[in-house]
């Protein structure tokens, strides 16, 4: 699911918008659209790109919790064995 996820990140990145990847940001890379990253560098990540960004933690946290939610519900934690 992690994988699945970063994967399709990047692919967002790079191939749609076109931001770059983290650390190479402002250069640009050739996407179906050729977005940029003006602002405040708590919102855009800075030179880091907007992996480093507060919105992609509060993403990152929403999809995290609705994971760790739903293995909850389903029954699916396994418990701690002590040694």
């Amino acid at each position: 699911m992690a994988l699945g996820i970063h994967m399709m990140w990047d692919f967002a990145n790079d191939g749609i918008f076109g931001v770059g990847l983290a650390g190479k940001s402002g250069e640009p890379i050739a996407g179906l659209l050729q977005a940029g990253l003006n602002g405040p560098q708590l919102f855009t990540g800075g030179i880091f790109g907007v992996e480093a960004s507060v919105v992609a933690l509060v993403i990152g946290l929403i999809a995290g919790i609705f994971m760790l939610w739903k293995t909850y519900q389903n029954g699916q934690f396994v418990e701690l064995r002590s040694s």
